[in-house]
């Protein structure tokens, strides 16, 4: 019954926002930042991450991939579209004209940066009702700043001891090189002391800012595949506060972030009412909720055989410690059977900085070398050593250095403004 009730609350994209202040006096859609941030909130720690990061985390696929159409919008039956990658990329002259009266009319709204680049995902979030878009954007920074007041992280035993059983796991990347968040029912049930509502949404959060942080970089790779996994769960065990803390994580304060759901081994009575429903549905919220068949099925139409355990049908051995997460290089192509290659570079998401995985909302006004990615200082050295062009803004971002442990603040203050014509 949840799984069928959350599907309506799938049929929009979903991410997450941030709260944070800067104190340089700069322009925001033609705001001065005095006027615009009287109201924001000192900064905040999101994410703390204390274990090494995976390898492969972002692949060096990453740097170079070129999104297709169907990655970048999907269609739908008259004429209806849903836009999946936001930033760094122009906008329809539609998408921009509903930006532009959203700033026009929000000028008292206190924007950070980050806020300012995830503007259309509320916008195509509300179906562009921009006073409900408004509305959201608030919602969401005010539980951010109530949530994040201490940050997520790795050092809370509770947290980490959910992360090693693998109740929601990153596993490895589909064929358009989004990451794959699993999240294995049955661990809940069989552990009940471990998840409870608090470390659920801890864990999600967690999951949640570690994808936006080290695996997607704008205008390339910016949601992810969630694949719910309902195996050896029933309905008078299943664990509705937990599934509860997951959709309602998801729908309301990571906006866009989910290009779609898969739901595998349902219970016939879930599956059952699900396909009474889907008739019910637009084409967009059927796009985002599938129902598999089998596990094989559905892992080898969007994955290579390398990336999947041998449980759910692939070559992979099954994961048995599932944090850190452990991932695999490409490659990534559907179905592929060759094996992981073993001449990928490791470490690549170091070209990937903070300011960078924030992304720009490509709009009127902005400079065309702010609309660029701002690679790290170490960009340079990684493209030449995969043997591509150095990226023209290579060193405009922060550096990736955060400490020997890895300690990632994905919060605090915002970086510098990009530039503006």
């Amino acid at each position: 019954l949840l799984a069928v009730r959350g599907c309506w609350r799938w049929a929009c994209p979903r991410t997450g926002l941030a709260k944070r202040r800067r104190a340089q006096a700069v322009f925001l859609f033609g705001i001065p930042q005095s006027q615009l941030f009287r109201s924001a909130m000192s900064g905040q720690v999101a994410l703390e991450v204390t274990h090494p990061l995976p390898k492969f985390v972002l692949p060096q696929e990453a740097l170079s991939y070129v999104p297709r159409e169907q990655d970048i919008k999907q269609h739908f039956r008259g004429g209806d579209w849903e836009r999946k990658i936001y930033c760094n990329l122009k906008l329809d002259d539609f998408e921009e004209q509903k930006i532009q009266e959203f700033v026009q009319h929000n000028t008292d709204l206190p924007l950070t940066r980050t806020m300012r680049a995830r503007i259309m995902r509320y916008i195509s979030h509300s179906r562009n009702d921009l006073a409900k878009a408004r509305q959201c954007l608030e919602d969401t920074q005010r539980w951010r700043g109530e949530f994040f007041q201490t940050p997520v992280s790795d050092r809370d035993e509770k947290l980490l001891e959910a992360l090693k059983l693998g109740f929601a796991s990153y596993i490895a990347r589909d064929d358009g090189l989004r990451p794959v968040l699993l999240i294995r029912v049955k661990i809940a049930t069989q552990n009940p002391g471990v998840f409870g509502p608090e470390t659920c949404l801890k864990l999600i959060a967690f999951c949640m800012e570690f994808m936006a942080r080290f695996m997607v970089v704008p205008g390339k790779v910016e949601q992810q595949i969630v694949v719910i996994d309902l195996a050896d769960v029933s309905l008078t065990n299943i664990p509705v506060s937990a599934l509860k803390s997951v959709v309602s994580t998801l729908s309301k304060h990571y906006v866009g972030r989910v290009y779609q759901m898969h739901v595998l081994n349902a219970p016939l009575l879930i599956s059952g009412l699900y396909s009474v429903v889907k008739p019910l549905l637009t084409d967009r919220q059927q796009q985002k909720i599938k129902f598999a068949s089998s596990p094989r099925d559905l892992f080898s139409e969007i994955m290579a055989l390398h990336h999947i355990p041998k449980c759910y049908g692939g070559t992979r051995p099954d994961i048995q410690c599932y944090y850190p997460f452990d991932l695999l290089p490409g490659p990534f192509a559907a179905g592929q059977s060759g094996g992981p290659s073993e001449n990928a570079t490791p470490n690549c998401h170091r070209a990937v900085g903070r300011l960078s995985s924030i992304g720009v909302l490509w709009e009127g006004g902005i400079s065309e070398k702010a609309k660029e990615l701002a690679w790290t200082t170490e960009a340079a050295s990684i493209f030449e050593h995969l043997g591509m062009p150095a990226p023209t803004n290579s060193g405009a971002g922060d550096p990736f250095e955060i400490g020997e442990a890895e300690v990632a603040s994905l919060a605090g203050s915002d970086p510098p403004m990009p530039g503006r014509d």
